[in-house]
């Protein structure tokens, strides 16, 4: 049944894909929200000892993100998943690496370009359903010679190396001899070296052709525009947990401009709209004072009867909240003041 679940995610995930260019960068998580992002660079526990990205956001070349999400999903049915460290980088920063560590082994050279500079490179390693990473042979960043893809380790850590090569090099990955969570993609040398800044690519996205449609004819959300007060505009996730994707949309009551929540079911053809005019929770009538949201996985969102993923709003880390579906209607859960 989890199999089935996955692939049938999976193959929506395909059916949303907001830009047809296979060589656009995008969020690793407008392919696949279940892949799970830490990126070191965007905080001070790194081999910098400083953040060196303004925001936690990943970027992959589209094809290369879409292989990434043919990894979750085969790791989805052995109980496991991923989780991304880093993956484009822009050329500015590999520069600024190269002054810390001149070695090609473990940083490229900017003259040459690294495959992160060309979006094609992604560092990462499983976790179990919890999200709890698996033991591996050294910590990430471990610039030594038992960081290799091959090197002595434990066993434990052997046998889920091990895992993560077969997974990936079955999906069209290359193993990097010196680091165990650096991952190439094939054909990776087709792909130009940018240095564009991680505002540059975090422009809002064309939303799917039909989610756009719905938003357009379906009670009631026929009489919201979507709003662009914040990126990203959508996210996506099985929200009510039949395993099919859903979206949610920020959108703008065009009367009122009250800010609200637009969850959009394709498979059914509705739409719920949370907020914008109306009460919901805590939020009140406008979600204009949210400044990030974000699909949580459903393995990651509590105990309570939440049927699916659940949807994070929050202002500033001070006020939190989950939005889930409980089977019958959407809840308000507080997480912050």
């Amino acid at each position: 049944m989890q199999l089935i679940r996955a692939f049938s995610i999976f193959l929506l995930l395909g059916q949303f894909a907001a830009a047809t260019r296979p060589d656009e960068l995008i969020e690793i998580t407008q392919v696949n929200p279940r892949i799970r992002i830490d990126v070191r660079y965007a905080t001070a526990d790194n081999f910098v000892g400083k953040p060196v990205y303004p925001s936690a956001k990943c970027f992959l070349r589209r094809e290369v993100a879409e292989r990434l999400s043919k990894v979750q999903v085969e790791l989805e049915t052995l109980g496991l998943g991923l989780k991304v460290w880093d993956g484009y980088r822009p050329l500015s920063v590999q520069k600024e690496f190269w002054k810390l560590v001149p070695d090609e082994r473990y940083v490229a050279s900017p003259v040459k370009g690294s495959r992160h500079n060309r979006g094609a490179a992604v560092d990462l390693t499983l976790v179990d359903r919890e999200g709890k990473e698996l033991e591996m042979p050294t910590k990430y960043d471990d610039f030594t010679e038992e960081a290799g893809a091959y090197a002595p380790c434990s066993e434990r850590a052997l046998e889920n190396r091990k895992v993560l090569q077969r997974v990936m090099t079955a999906n069209g990955f290359e193993i990097f001899p010196t680091e165990w969570w650096h991952f190439d993609a094939k054909g990776w040398e087709k792909y130009e070296i940018l240095d564009l800044s991680f505002d540059q690519l975090s422009r809002p996205a064309s939303l799917p052709a039909e989610v756009a449609e719905l938003l357009a004819k379906v009670k009631p959300a026929a009489s919201y525009a979507v709003a662009d007060h914040l990126n990203p505009a959508f996210i996506q996730g099985d929200y009510d947990g039949d395993g099919k994707l859903d979206a949610g949309v920020l959108v703008k009551q065009k009367t009122t401009g009250a800010i609200g929540i637009a969850v959009v079911f394709p498979g059914m053809r509705r739409v719920v709209v949370l907020g914008g005019g109306s009460e919901f929770g805590n939020g009140g009538k406008d979600f204009a004072w949210m400044d990030e949201w974000r699909t949580v996985p459903r393995a990651e969102n509590g105990s309570r009867p939440r049927k699916g993923d659940a949807i994070h709003v929050g202002k500033s880390e001070s006020a939190n909240a989950l939005i889930y579906w409980d089977g019958k209607a959407f809840r308000w859960e507080q997480q912050g003041d």
